[in-house]
């Protein structure tokens, strides 16, 4: 399968992939690993400093990250730069000011 984006929600399955282009605001990441310690970082472009990396304690139990209090910007777009083998995530994308 490959990353796809349907509206706000982004579905990621693969690492190494630029998933948007521009600045890009995330209110909410599902993150569903297959093991523990599986893995997910965001980066704002390939080769860039890594934003956020959230990794697991449990496996295959899906954990919401909320930052809708105060969205994750990423100015050049999201980058998967790292996702454990097996491991998938939701991306919920916010534009101006939606929350």
């Amino acid at each position: 399968m490959a990353n796809s984006q349907i509206g706000p929600n982004i579905y990621i399955d693969t690492a190494s992939e630029q998933v948007t282009v521009g600045s890009t605001k995330v209110s909410y990441i599902f993150f569903t690993p297959s093991a523990i310690g599986d893995l997910i970082t965001l980066s704002s472009s390939s080769g860039g400093t890594s934003i956020l990396t959230v990794q697991s304690a449990v496996a295959e139990e899906t954990k919401l990250l909320d930052v809708s209090f105060r969205p994750l910007v990423f100015p050049n777009g999201i980058y998967i730069s790292a996702l454990s083998s097996g491991a998938v995530a939701t991306i919920v994308t916010t534009r101006g000011s939606e929350i």
